[in-house]
């Protein structure tokens, strides 16, 4: 539906389709806030010895642009986040997230493109450790934005920001928030698309 709607102007337009792929790989942290996790631990006698700092994330990208200003991609992620608690070891959350994603570039791509986005993730949480072994999977939204500095033909230099909204059900301790904001840094592989226009008269 969010591509549908990006797409629609650009097409009525006659705007110049560029087809084309690209891969791009990721990295930095992703930090999820949980205070109303951190109470209910505390009230179940099983507080954090700290407040968790988030931890290291990754991304892989394969996009396929449907037009100049618009591209639609299907992700891959990995991130991994410890969580220590008092009277117990310490806990580790082992992200594997599986992402759709639709981007705008609204000025087109030139050297220095700013783009913005979103789309739908399914999440799945792996629990190791002394809350014992929980295997968890969901589902919720995420928006992005960022800004790709060209380098070459077919290369590019990425900074992306984004947040995601998604629960894992943890049991009597209820809820953890594993969605969260991620500050990415990486590089794009694109290769030369094939342009032609649409005339719709």
């Amino acid at each position: 539906m969010v591509a549908l709607a990006l797409m629609a102007p650009a097409v009525a337009a006659g705007e110049v389709v560029e087809e084309g792929t690209r891969i791009a790989a990721q990295g930095g942290w992703r930090y999820a806030p949980n205070a109303s996790f951190s109470e209910r631990a505390r009230a179940l006698e099983t507080p954090l010895a700290r407040e968790p700092a988030g931890g290291p994330s990754l991304q892989l990208v394969f996009g396929y642009r449907v037009l100049a200003s618009l591209e639609i991609a299907v992700e891959l992620g990995f991130s991994h986040e410890r969580f220590a608690f008092e009277g117990i070891d310490a806990t580790s959350l082992t992200q594997v997230p599986l992402l759709l994603a639709a981007r705008w570039y609204p000025a087109g791509r030139h050297t220095l493109t700013p783009y913005f986005g979103g789309g739908i993730g399914y999440f799945l949480n792996f629990f190791s450790g002394g809350l014992g072994e929980i295997e968890s999977h969901t589902t919720g939204p995420f928006v992005l934005a960022g800004l790709r500095l060209g380098v070459g033909e077919r290369v590019g230099l990425l900074a992306e920001a984004r947040g995601a909204w998604a629960r894992a059900d943890l049991g009597s301790l209820g809820s953890l928030h594993v969605g969260g904001i991620s500050v990415l840094v990486g590089a794009e592989l694109s290769f030369a698309p094939e342009k032609r226009t649409m005339d719709l008269r």
